[in-house]
C-alpha cells in the first residue's frame, strides 16, 4: 500500500502540473499539442481505473498490465514536450 500511494501523491504532482500547462496553452490557437490533451485524460482514467482494480483484486497480473501501458502516456507526454 505504501507504493500505491505514492504513485498517487504522483499522479496528484502531474496533474497539477498538466493544469498550469492547460492554462499557459488556453490563451494560445488550438495547436497538435492541445489536440492530445483528450486522449491522454482518457488514456490517465483508464489506467487509474485499471490500478485500483489491480489493487483491490491483489492482482499482479493486472498491475503489470498498467505498467505496460504506462509507456504509452509517457511516449505522449515526451512527445508534446517536443511539440513546445
Amino acid at each position: 500500500l505504501y507504493h500505491a500511494s505514492a504513485e498517487l501523491e504522483r499522479m496528484g504532482d502531474y496533474a497539477v502540473n498538466i493544469a498550469k500547462l492547460a492554462q499557459q496553452l488556453a490563451s494560445e490557437p488550438e495547436t497538435p499539442i492541445l489536440k492530445q490533451i483528450p486522449r491522454m485524460e482518457q488514456i490517465c482514467r483508464e489506467q487509474l481505473h485499471a490500478a485500483m482494480r489491480a489493487l483491490v483484486d491483489v492482482s499482479e497480473e493486472k498491475a503489470r498490465a498498467v505498467c505496460k501501458r504506462d509507456d504509452e502516456i509517457d511516449d505522449r507526454t515526451a512527445a508534446c514536450t517536443r511539440m513546445r
